[in-house]
């Protein structure tokens, strides 16, 4: 649990909507995505586009604020490639600390999966015990991909 006040907009580090619980920020393997356009043998003027290296991320944590993954993002690029240091982005959770942190562009970043365990828990089953008079389906992308749940959610 930190404060991510450096890591949003408009939300000081007293603020407690600011405080959040990320479980994992890791790198996965990279993966190589083929360039298009003309091949080798094919010549029909078209350049041909460059390979491509994602590196997916995967971040697990209970909630998230507004460009928080973002910005963690572009803090761990700014690390890779050697802008930022280590003790920097420690200080940047520190309440005592105010510092601009960029922005990630959006091209490239989306979400792959969500986990509703702690929904699932509140809101589906103890729905009717609290006066709820809707019905609520659980909400389960596990189960309709046949996947198991990563060990990092099951933690949270």
């Amino acid at each position: 649990t930190h404060s991510f006040h450096n890591y949003t907009r408009r939300v000081g580090a007293d603020n407690a909507s600011a405080t959040r619980y990320i479980l994992s920020f890791e790198p996965l393997d990279p993966i190589l995505v083929p360039g298009g356009g003309a091949s080798d043998d094919d010549d029909d003027g078209t350049p041909k586009q460059p390979d491509q290296q994602w590196i997916p991320l995967q971040v697990v944590g209970q909630s998230f604020l507004l460009n928080q993954i973002r910005k963690m993002v572009s803090g761990a690029v700014d690390h890779a490639r050697g802008a930022v240091s280590e003790e920097k982005i420690v200080e940047s959770f520190s309440k005592q600390s105010r510092m601009k942190v960029n922005v990630a562009p959006a091209q490239g970043l989306f979400l792959d999966r969500s986990y509703f365990e702690l929904y699932n828990k509140i809101k589906v089953k103890n729905g009717q015990k609290h006066g709820g008079t809707l019905e609520r389906s659980e909400l389960d992308w596990v189960e309709v991909e046949g996947e198991d749940m990563p060990a990092a959610v099951r933690r949270i």
